[in-house]
């Protein structure tokens, strides 16, 4: 498939499909992630149902499948079926939770012996310096060669600065190696101060969007729907994507 181009807004839970659609005519977004999987739990009536939905309001979908270090290998059902139902594409998703490489490699080896296409798999993750195992992306990326999810997160520290620019696309580099490639780079902003929460201020969430449009980006999105509030919205409608490629 070809890249993403746009804007995204995360879906943690299926009942926040109204407010997410508020949120992305608002904000001018064209894709929802519609989270199909946790860990070795795949949600079959949901994949199935939101997909039918989320075409109806005119958004692309995407999946995206959190991941975790308890039976990893069965993840797989929850990424297969996303794309035999016809998501665009599907994001295996590491979130704070520590996952290690050891517990990674049963999905890994799995997700090797199906046809998958891996243009159509993203990673999303912390920061390469933020991984506690920095092995997992080692495994991962191969296989998600659509491109890199970074969580722009100010769970990483109070200066987008260092989390965008040094964190993230100083890290390219490094990356470029696993991937065997530069990976196309989707950021991901949050507008709480961490993961047990604390919303940003307005005035607080501005340079965290102006940190990742510096850089040109093609696509970001927003996790999540239901913890962004109205407030926040002006800024991300204001972003245009279009005049931000190839800066």
């Amino acid at each position: 498939m070809a890249g993403l181009c746009g804007k995204g807004i995360w879906l943690a839970y299926s009942y926040n499909l109204q407010r997410a659609a508020e949120m992305a005519t608002d904000i001018e977004a064209n894709y929802l992630l519609i989270k199909v999987g946790h860990g070795p739990h795949y949600f079959p009536e949901t994949t199935r149902e939101m997909i039918r939905r989320v075409r109806t309001l005119g958004f692309h979908p995407l999946a995206w499948v959190q991941i975790t270090d308890y039976a990893s290998q069965d993840a797989l059902k929850a990424i297969v079926e996303s794309q035999i139902v016809g998501y665009e594409a599907t994001v295996l998703a590491l979130g704070n939770e520590p996952v290690t490489r050891t517990s990674l490699l049963a999905l890994t080896d799995a997700l090797d012996t199906v046809e998958l296409p891996r243009q159509r798999l993203y990673v999303s993750s912390p920061p390469l310096s933020h991984i506690a195992d920095q092995g997992v992306l080692e495994l991962l990326a191969p296989i998600c060669q659509a491109g890199w999810m970074p969580l722009s997160f100010s769970a990483w520290g109070d200066d987008p600065n260092q989390v965008i620019d040094r964190d993230i696309y100083q890290a390219l580099g490094d990356l470029s190696l696993l991937w065997g490639k530069t990976p196309e780079v989707y950021p991901v902003l949050s507008p709480l101060h961490s993961f047990q929460g604390g919303a940003l201020l307005p005035e607080e969430f501005i340079p965290w969007v102006e940190g990742i449009t510096r850089h040109g980006v093609d696509f970001f999105s927003i996790y999540h729907a239901a913890n962004t509030e109205k407030a926040l919205w002006p800024m991300l409608e204001s972003v245009n994507i279009l005049s931000l490629i190839h800066i």
